[in-house]
């Protein structure tokens, strides 16, 4: 049985949240494609270097620094479309180039087939934007091309996605499949570099779409230094290089495997990350307690789920351009953490779905 799978590159978290899929499909006996481009790709590639890679068209969507994102984001449609009718065509050449049996995209709209079950991955069932219950029906309207529509959060609550997979109903053929973290069942022993320090009193984790990665990084930068007394440390989310650094009280790397990632998330004090959900879905894995949200400036996703979880209590929600560290780093000791929650049932689901693949039930 041959599986490809396709994550979209915005940031790391569309990547990382496919290795628990892919480790699940490998243990089930399938033997896994991958495609893809740009940083996750990079990253999927370190992660699984003996599977076979493909590069797709990027979709090269360009972010803004002012808050005027979905505008910015709208004027880049039509490209989008035409982006996405290449990436089909080459997704149809690697299906009959390698005898692929079923396609896994993570919200890459143009990676399926209608010759062979094909699996659209999205915590975004209704996204948040102006005039939304248009948004929806257009959302489904692009689902409709798929076979399945697995959602990575779970049907009872606690929820993760909140409102976001919860609000609208769900396409008949879409059903959650529970949380999708690198960390799930994570158990394998953290060893460090020798001289790369561990623990930290406040770590940021940074991903996303650049510029606004670099503005946030810079600013961090300059609030860590007010505070010369706490140990501090920045992974920049780059995973195409191996770079680190130390600015003052601030260590600075440029990309840290699972490993040790694990490492330090579970041994620092606080956490400090974008509002991803791939992100959150880790912090769940993980049970972190202490994180401070900085969603990216109007992108209304993780706005809106860095607001969810301070209104339950779950982590502090900052803005980019009013940060006040020294009062989010008070109030963070009054959350009470992400619970951890992990997926144990990805293994069965995944032999179940591939026995359907094998009758034909799929379809």
């Amino acid at each position: 049985m041959k599986i490809l799978v396709a994550p979209m590159d915005w940031g790391l978290g569309h990547a990382s949240r496919c290795v628990p899929l892919i480790q699940a499909l490998q243990k089930n006996g399938a033997e896994v494609v991958l495609a893809g481009e740009g940083r996750s790709g990079h990253y999927l590639q370190q992660v699984f270097p003996d599977l076979k890679y493909y590069p797709l068209p990027p979709y090269n969507i360009r972010y803004t620094d002012s808050t005027w994102l979905i505008p910015y984001l709208c004027m880049q449609i039509p490209g989008l479309m035409l982006t996405f009718r290449k990436e089909k065509q080459e997704v149809d050449s690697i299906i009959k180039k390698e005898n692929i049996n079923a396609v896994i995209s993570d919200n890459r709209y143009g990676v399926y087939s209608e010759k062979i079950p094909s699996v659209f991955i999205t915590h975004q069932i209704a996204p948040i934007a102006p005039f939304r219950s248009v948004g929806y029906r257009i959302h489904l309207a692009f689902m409709g091309k798929f076979t399945h529509v697995w959602v990575p959060d779970f049907e009872s609550p606690p929820f993760l996605s909140g409102g976001l997979s919860h609000d609208y109903p769900l396409p008949p053929h879409a059903r959650f499949i529970g949380s999708l973290s690198r960390f799930t069942s994570y158990a394998a022993p953290v060893k460090p570099e020798s001289q790369t320090p561990c623990s930290f009193d406040i770590v940021a984790v940074l991903s996303g779409v650049e510029p606004q990665r670099t503005i946030l990084e810079k600013l961090l930068i300059e609030k860590f230094k007010a505070f010369p007394d706490k140990k501090t440390c920045i992974i920049q989310g780059k995973s195409e290089i191996s770079e680190s650094r130390t600015e003052s009280n601030v260590y600075i790397r440029s990309f840290a495997d699972n490993e040790m990632l694990y490492g330090i998330l579970k041994n620092s004090k606080v956490v400090i990350s974008r509002g991803g959900y791939s992100s959150l879905m880790d912090f769940a894995a993980l049970g972190i307690e202490k994180v401070i949200l900085i969603p990216t400036p109007g992108q209304t996703e993780q706005e809106y789920l860095a607001k969810y979880f301070q209104k339950n209590n779950v982590a502090v929600c900052t803005s980019q351009a009013e940060m006040n560290l020294a009062k989010a780093l008070v109030e963070v000791e009054n959350c009470t953490g992400f619970p951890q929650r992990e997926n144990g049932a990805l293994t069965q689901f995944l032999s179940r779905w591939l026995s359907e693949i094998s009758t034909g039930k799929s379809r």
